[in-house]
């Protein structure tokens, strides 16, 4: 379990990356749809070759491998507009605290676990208090935020809209941990269904646009940015060797102990904190004692949840 647990600290960490890329990108006039769109593509080649290598268990029956692929899949477009929201709401409030407030999505799959598969967790006083604490400092951080010198836009709707985005592909992505035998599916496999999904997003999306014409041609002239590559290489990378050796390793390992529920609140707990860092640091964001509060509560919650 030790190991599982390390993976998932490890894997939360680890997503910093996406958060500050998905930061940035906007800001040099390149779409965050066009970045998913590309990057996905790039991992999920990568997983369909390695995957195919190790090919698939013997004796598993299709029907389970394109059931637990497919939910994946669906996870990974749901993911797409988490962080196609999260972008947009990073250009016009504080980045500091919508990555906080984003991350504590990891509510909904504890408690949409629970209900459906009551006997792989267990509920406790702890968890619920837990689960009281993150509410509060979702608050806190939504009042308080709104009177951040970094606020200009409407970033709390979208931070809203990427909190139920998050908790919602964080169920379908935990989802198949549970599933009897799902484990023996190599991470390749689920690393690519997942990010094959948040690539189709984007185009998915797209045809839905009042801009629908211009998507290509936005990728035919992001592809042409050295930088674009740069950013692409940088994400696509750590979020590959994430997804292969610890994302599902770690999952997979604390399940089988019954302690699949908190994969991703160690996940966040540790994203958390280094995207704090970060925003304190890097961007400069500062934070008012109530807002330091709220992060405390929030941490709190967090360990809350593993016990």
């Amino acid at each position: 379990m030790l190991l599982g647990v390390l993976a998932v600290i490890l894997m939360g960490a680890s997503w910093i990356v996406t958060g500050i890329v998905m930061g940035k990108v906007p800001k040099l006039g390149i779409s965050a749809d066009v970045f998913l769109f590309v990057g996905s593509t790039f991992i999920t080649l990568a997983g369909v070759i390695v995957g195919c290598v190790h090919g698939f268990p013997p004796g598993m029956p299709l029907g389970k491998v394109a059931l637990v692929l497919g939910i994946l899949f669906v996870g990974g477009i749901i993911n797409n507009r988490q962080l196609a929201f999260m972008s947009r709401a990073m250009q016009h409030g504080p980045n500091g605290i919508i990555w906080s407030f984003i991350q504590c999505g990891f509510i909904v799959p504890f408690i949409l676990l629970n209900i459906v598969f009551p006997d792989k967790n267990e509920v406790s006083v702890c968890r619920v208090l837990a689960c009281l604490a993150l509410i509060a400092a979702m608050i806190i951080m939504g009042v308080t935020g709104q009177k951040n010198k970094e606020s200009t836009g409407p970033w709390l709707m979208l931070t809203c809209l990427a909190f139920l985005a998050t908790g919602i592909s964080q169920t379908m992505n935990n989802m198949p941990s549970f599933l009897k035998g799902a484990d023996e599916i190599n991470s390749a496999w689920k690393t690519a269904a997942c990010e094959c999904g948040i690539g189709m997003g984007s185009f998915l999306f797209s045809l839905f646009g009042r801009k629908q014409s211009s998507f290509m041609p936005k990728v035919r002239k992001a592809m042409k940015k050295p930088v674009f590559w740069g950013f692409i290489a940088f994400n696509s990378i750590t979020a590959f060797l994430g997804g292969f050796f610890l994302l599902y390793f770690g999952m997979d390992r604390l399940a089988k102990h019954n302690a699949g529920a908190i994969a991703y609140p160690l996940m966040t707990g540790s994203c958390i904190l280094a995207f704090d860092l970060y925003s304190l640091l890097v961007l400069h964001e500062h934070r008012t004692c109530l807002q330091l509060f709220a992060l405390l509560l929030c941490l709190l919650g967090i360990v809350g949840f593993c016990f």
